[in-house]
C-alpha cells in the first residue's frame, strides 16, 4: 500500500511525525513506519518468552527458597514497610485485574523501535540488534533450549539492521 492522507488520518499525524523526522518524504516515513512494525513483530516472540521465563524463574527460585508457592506471604520474608505495601498492592491488582486489563497490558504500545532502545538511566541508545542479542543471552542462562529455538527461528536476522527499511 502506498502512502496517502487517509492512512495518516487512520494512524494519526503525531504518530507519523515521529517517522517523518527521520524520512525525506511521506512515502519514506510510511515505509519506515511499516518497517518498524516488522521489527516489533520480529522481536515480540523473544520478548514474550524472556518476560515469562524471567518471571517464572524468579517465582520458582523464591518458592523453593521459602518453601511455598505464595512466597510473598512467608513470615520469614522480611521487607521494609514501603516494599511490603508495594508487593501487597501488586498481588491485589493481579488478583482483581479484569479480562480487558490483562489484554491491554499484554499488547504492544506500538512505539518506534527502529532506531534502538533508550537505556534506562543513562539514556544511551542501544541498537535493536544488541537488545535482541542480550535478550537471547539472558534467556540462555535460564533456558538454553528456548534460547536456541529463538536463534534458529527468529525472523529478526532477516530484517535489515542498518536503520532504514529495505
Amino acid at each position: 500500500m502506498e502512502f496517502n492522507h487517509r492512512v495518516e488520518q487512520a494512524i494519526s499525524t503525531p504518530r507519523l511525525t515521529t517517522y517523518r523526522a527521520r524520512a525525506f518524504s511521506d512515502e519514506q516515513a510510511w515505509a519506515l513506519y511499516r518497517w518498524n512494525i516488522e521489527l516489533a513483530a520480529a522481536i515480540a516472540p523473544v520478548a514474550a518468552d524472556l518476560e515469562v521465563t524471567l518471571r517464572n524463574t524468579i517465582h520458582d527460585r523464591l518458592s523453593e527458597h521459602f518453601g511455598r508457592a505464595d512466597w510473598w506471604a512467608s513470615t520469614s520474608l522480611h521487607l521494609d514497610d514501603v516494599t511490603n505495601d508495594m508487593l501487597t498492592e501488586v498481588v491485589k491488582k493481579h488478583r482483581r485485574a479484569a479480562l480487558f486489563q490483562r489484554l491491554r497490558n499484554r499488547t504492544a504500545h506500538h512505539e518506534p523501535i527502529f532506531g534502538g532502545i533508550r537505556s534506562p538511566g543513562s539514556g544511551t541508545l542501544v541498537p535493536l540488534a544488541d537488545v535482541w542479542d542480550q535478550s537471547v543471552e539472558l534467556l540462555q542462562w535460564m533456558c538454553p533450549d528456548l534460547a536456541d529455538w529463538h536463534r534458529r527461528n527468529s525472523t529478526l536476522p532477516g530484517i535489515p539492521r542498518r536503520g532504514s527499511p529495505a
